[in-house]
């Protein structure tokens, strides 16, 4: 028997967003490491999803303090794609998720 996988809009639309964001803190990590104490700057996300738009907002407000005023500058880029997301994305997001957790 398989299992139904029951969840609201906004606990989907949630978990997207907490997926995405993860991934977006681990390649501006990735790549502002190269330079020691380089703050963060500019950050560009073009995605088919509102919730990209949103992780990559959240990325800003929790994006390491700098010494100076400058402030991290986003531009987000929402590109026409598929509306829906299928229940196996999801499960690859958990998949994706749990191994993160678990340095797996």
């Amino acid at each position: 028997m398989t299992a139904i996988l029951r969840v609201s809009a906004d606990e989907l639309y949630e978990k997207c967003v907490k997926g995405k964001l993860a991934a977006m803190q681990r390649e501006a990590k990735r790549f502002y490491s190269g330079a020691k104490g380089q703050p963060w700057k500019n950050i560009i996300s073009m995605g088919d999803a509102q919730y990209e738009r949103l992780a990559c907002q959240e990325l800003a407000w929790l994006s390491p303090p700098d010494t100076d005023d400058d402030k991290v500058r986003i531009k987000t880029f929402v590109v026409p794609g598929r509306t829906y997301i299928a229940v196996e994305d999801v499960y690859m997001l958990d998949a994706s998720l749990a191994s993160l957790r678990w340095g797996h």
